[in-house]
């Protein structure tokens, strides 16, 4: 039965007058107490007047018949809005006893409150239990109080506690009373107790109970399922059972304060994700995601690249049932990422691990259903999936970073498309008339280069130079590829070549390009060096200086950035000492340090009074240089 159906029958079951008890059970999981509570919230302003206290108990853990009475008595709440009589008891009691000044005024707007609340009938029945409301608290503190001060034993208070329960369930009558979690219940409480106490609340305290359960939980149980099959024929009035659809789930499960859920329902469905539990983590862990990058200023196809594997990993780590199609079983989630890149098969082969003891075509089978769900690339969401759900870490600065990344993948990807038509017309089109091929190029450069991989870039030098031969092309495509991404070590770096790339242009201006960035490389290594000398030893020799002279400023910044913060005061003292004689070193490292300053507030009081130590040598530099050239 769907939601619409299900509520349906619990309004049924509210407006009518009389006592009765109604089971609702379904599978684990599947949303019931979710859905008795939202449709409880949303009714209860509208709720039969016949019946104007609620209580919801839960089984689980519970050990005795006296534990589930004391619940149900203890989580009893007025049903209306209005707040409970003895409330406002203890306000008038509050104003006799205070000293304020025009208590009369005050009483009798209280009284007047008071009488507000009472119902039509059964004013004496009424008041006497919110009386008995406001009697239990006091009793409860004063004597709480007095056994601490006279060291009562916990025997004469055990007593007392029980005389209090049993008062106070006796004054359980005419609620609605939900008892639910049926299979999760102790050891020490039998299911014919539960029934009974629910028989006697709907018969002698004419009480609406519903009970809630999952009833497939008790099947390996043996005797407690014919007790629940036995007793609920005798006991209860109807049953229904809610098997919710994936998208009634994911509504039910919805964030709260959002009017649309999580558009995930594409993926639960592919994984038949039956469970409001995992659907609920889903939920939390994507209201974490947008917390550091909200949903309206990410792209459609990075969102739901985010969200296909979110619920795969989630499924796959959270359901445990042995009927479902989760790969849990047999694959941990740390073996994802080495399935999907191939190496799974020669690592089962050679492991010893007892999950690879099953049977091969459930290995397989189990494989099968991780590549026929689609969309996954190994990147590193997986390790951040991977490490939040098995330790709980939620790394913020990796999570953004690996989204940019994503996105930027996704986009190139969009652009990509456009290249498959260059390759496509040059298929089609072998002739000596390459001006249209030539056109095409430049046109996905200048519309989409910023996304361009390194064999992209390969793939249009090898049109441009080897197929049209069009040397300044060449040339034009490669400066505009470094003036939008640089000379990035996935392109230009042939030490280390690209096992998909076996072949490397042979194009001067580009092997030229692939030189620059080994010096580039080696130079940056050369400054690091001396960096490191200049800031850990406290020492710098002519060349070296002359180095850091024709650097970029760049340089300074980005080594410094690296320096541990309880470190930077005392090694930003030393280093600005030892080059203090040289006007370019100090400009780059006040450059580098503005920039730090610029952060946050924290960050410029880090840096401000280097700075001024800084500004103070470079007047003293140029006032000595303005006066040497006077004397000139």
């Amino acid at each position: 039965m769907d939601a619409e159906k299900i509520k349906l029958e619990l309004d049924y079951f509210i407006d009518n007058p009389l006592p009765e008890v109604l089971i609702l059970k379904g599978k684990w999981g599947s949303g019931k107490t979710r859905l008795w509570q939202d449709y409880f919230l949303t009714s209860k302003n509208i709720i039969n007047e016949e019946y104007k206290t609620y209580s919801y108990s839960s089984c689980f853990g519970c050990n005795s018949l006296n534990e589930l009475k004391k619940q149900i008595s203890e989580n009893r709440t007025q049903i209306k809005n209005k707040p409970p009589i003895h409330y406002t008891l203890k306000e008038i009691f509050e104003v006799i006893f205070s000293k304020q000044k025009d208590k009369k005024s005050k009483l009798k707007s209280l009284f007047s409150k008071l009488y507000s609340h009472l119902p039509q009938e059964g004013k004496i029945s009424f008041i006497a239990g919110s009386l008995f409301g406001l009697i239990s608290f006091l009793f409860n503190f004063i004597f709480t109080k007095l056994a601490e001060i006279f060291s009562i034993s916990d025997g004469i208070l055990l007593n007392l506690g029980t005389i209090y329960n049993r008062i106070s369930f006796a004054l359980i009558k005419k609620s609605i009373v939900c008892i639910d979690d049926l299979e999760r219940k102790g050891k020490g409480l039998e299911i014919d107790d539960i029934m009974g106490l629910v028989a006697f609340l709907k018969e002698q305290r004419l009480c609406k109970v519903i009970i809630i359960l999952n009833e497939n939980a008790f099947s390996d149980l043996g005797p407690e399922l014919k007790q629940i099959i036995k007793y609920k024929e005798k006991v209860s009035d109807s049953e229904i059972e809610f098997t919710p659809s994936i998208d009634e789930l994911i509504e039910i499960a919805k964030p709260i304060g959002k009017n649309e859920p999580h558009s995930i329902i594409e993926y639960c469905t592919k994984l038949d994700i039956r469970n409001i539990r995992i659907i609920l983590k889903i939920n939390k862990f994507i209201d974490r995601l947008h917390s550091i990058h909200p949903e309206y200023e990410m792209e459609s196809d990075t969102r739901a690249y985010l969200y296909n594997k979110i619920v795969f990993y989630f499924f796959h780590h959270y359901s445990k049932e042995p009927d479902n199609t989760a790969i849990s079983s047999t694959i941990k989630i740390e073996d994802i990422p080495d399935l999907l890149n191939g190496n799974f098969y020669t690592q089962l082969a050679s492991s010893s691990d007892e999950r690879f003891s099953e049977d091969k075509e459930i290995v397989d089978s189990k494989v099968q259903i991780l590549l026929e769900y689609g969309g996954l690339e190994v990147d590193s969401f997986d390790e951040i999936l991977t490490t939040y759900l098995k330790s709980g870490e939620f790394n913020t600065e990796k999570l953004a970073l690996t989204i940019k990344e994503i996105s930027n993948r996704l986009t190139r990807y969009r652009e990509q498309g456009s290249l498959d038509d260059i390759r496509n017309l040059w298929l089609r089109n072998l002739s000596d008339d390459t001006t249209q091929l030539r056109d095409l190029i430049f046109q996905r450069a200048y519309s989409g280069i910023q996304y361009w991989s390194g064999n992209d870039l390969r793939s249009m030098i090898f049109y441009l130079d080897d197929i049209i031969q069009d040397e300044d092309g060449t040339k034009e495509i490669i400066d505009l590829f470094i003036e939008k991404q640089g000379l990035i070590e996935e392109v230009f770096d042939l030490s280390d070549p690209d096992p998909i790339y076996t072949s490397p242009p042979t194009n001067e201006y580009f092997l030229q390009k692939c030189n620059e960035f080994q010096e580039m490389k080696k130079r940056n290594l050369l400054e690091e060096e001396i960096l490191d000398d200049v800031f850990q030893n406290s020492r710098i020799d002519p060349e070296q200086k002359q180095v850091l002279e024709n650097s970029e400023s760049a340089v300074f910044l980005e080594y410094m950035e690296k320096i541990d913060d309880r470190k930077l005061h005392s090694k930003m003292q030393r280093t600005i000492q030892l080059i203090s004689t040289s006007r370019p070193l100090l400009e780059k490292m006040e450059e580098a340090l503005s920039t730090i300053g610029s952060g946050s507030n924290y960050q410029k009081m880090k840096v401000v009074k280097h700075l001024e130590t800084i500004q103070s040598h470079l007047k003293r530099i140029k006032e000595t240089e303005g006066t040497n050239r006077e004397q000139k």
